[in-house]
């Protein structure tokens, strides 16, 4: 064995002797053990762990992951690489990242107060603090601005003055009010008055809180219908009797007018007494009639005057042709008068010299002619 217990021995009779023959089976046998021996696990006491593999040398040597000394964690790393500084304190960023920040000497008193009443003297917290319902009992303050969501004042009527309204009773006697009714009646006038020069509403409505209409009478006695939603007036009745409509008016039916003298029909014609000079009593037949009437008498008074018109006045047409023999053109387009000539059978009319000329037909092959209009 080349140990025993800890200790290295070579084996007996294999030391020499001088002048003694060494022998064979003795020097194997040591070289056999000493080759046994640096094979096999090195003891502690011999500079070795005791071990074959690194489980049993970590156990051997008290290093055992887990019991004896801590694995690897990369958020005690994270943690270990932060500086040390004075007034600083560390907190977690994210999965195993560590940060550092400040932690100011009125944060650490309060995190070190030893009870919950020094914690609230420290951050200089009053008794309300503790309370879970504060009451009348406990204002002791001074009277809240209404800049602050309070009166202004510790009394109802101060409150009132202060806020610019009114009680209930003084509201159920100013003549001034509001009537709010709802799926009923009001049996008998309501008559309501207001201050000279300011518009009496006399009535307000809303529909399922979507629109909302007044009715009001300004100081000078028109009666007006607001729209409250969009602002805007819609009409009124003056105090003659007008009636004025502001924006669009949609009627179902016929609008009447002159007690029912004329009327505008659902599709658009208008009846009247006016129309009887056009001998009908309403827009549609007097005016198609009047057309008819201007068109025949208009043809038999502005044929003869066309006929009067001479070669190459304006309105008139002509047969022209290009002047060059090569240019061409397309309906609707205009040429001057000396690009032009008349046309005739051998293709040397007389040059047209003036106007402007619209062309009427189709030149779109060149050296022909086509009907012309004089437009200038």
């Amino acid at each position: 064995m080349p140990y025993t217990g800890d200790i290295y021995n070579p084996p007996a009779g294999t030391k020499g002797a001088p002048k003694t023959t060494i022998q064979s089976a003795k020097y194997n046998a040591m070289v056999d053990d000493i080759t046994a021996a640096q094979n096999y696990p090195r003891p502690l006491t011999g500079g070795g762990t005791g071990a074959t593999n690194a489980l049993q040398a970590r156990a051997n040597l008290g290093l055992a992951i887990g019991s004896d000394v801590q694995a690897y964690d990369a958020g005690l790393t994270s943690l270990a690489n932060l500086p040390i500084v004075a007034g600083l304190i560390p907190y977690t960023v994210g999965a195993d990242l560590w940060a550092t920040t400040g932690l100011t000497e009125f944060a650490r008193f309060g995190l070190g107060a030893s009870s919950a009443a020094a914690f609230r003297g420290h951050i200089e917290l009053g008794s309300l603090s503790t309370l879970n319902v504060v009451n009348d009992v406990n204002w002791s303050g001074a009277d809240l601005s209404i800049a602050n969501g309070g009166t202004g004042a510790s009394s109802a009527a101060a409150a009132r003055a202060n806020l610019d309204t009114y009680s209930k009773a003084e509201t159920d006697a100013v003549a001034n009010g509001r009537l709010s009714l709802s799926g009923g009646t009001v049996a008998g006038p309501v008559i309501l008055s207001g201050t000279a020069g300011q518009p009496v509403p006399i009535l307000q409505m809303t529909y399922q809180g979507i629109r909302s209409w007044k009715l009001q009478v300004d100081p000078s006695g028109t009666l007006a219908i607001i729209d409250l939603t969009s602002g805007l007036q819609l009409s009124s009745f003056d105090t003659q009797g007008n009636f004025t409509i502001y924006n669009n008016v949609k009627a179902g039916g016929i609008v009447y007018a002159g007690n029912g003298a004329s009327a505008l029909t659902a599709v658009g014609n208008v009846f009247g007494s006016i129309w009887s000079a056009w001998g009908a009593s309403d827009a549609f037949t007097a005016i198609d009639s009047r057309i008819s009437a201007f068109y025949t008498t208009g043809i038999a008074q502005i044929m003869p005057t066309v006929a009067a018109q001479g070669v190459g006045a304006i309105g008139t047409y002509a047969m022209l042709a290009f002047t060059d023999g090569t240019t061409t053109g397309t309906p609707g387009q205009n040429f001057s008068g000396p690009n032009l000539r008349y046309a005739n059978n051998n293709g040397s009319g007389a040059a047209v010299n003036t106007g402007t000329w619209k062309l009427m037909g189709d030149m779109s092959t060149a050296n022909r002619a086509s009907l012309f209009l004089r437009i200038s």
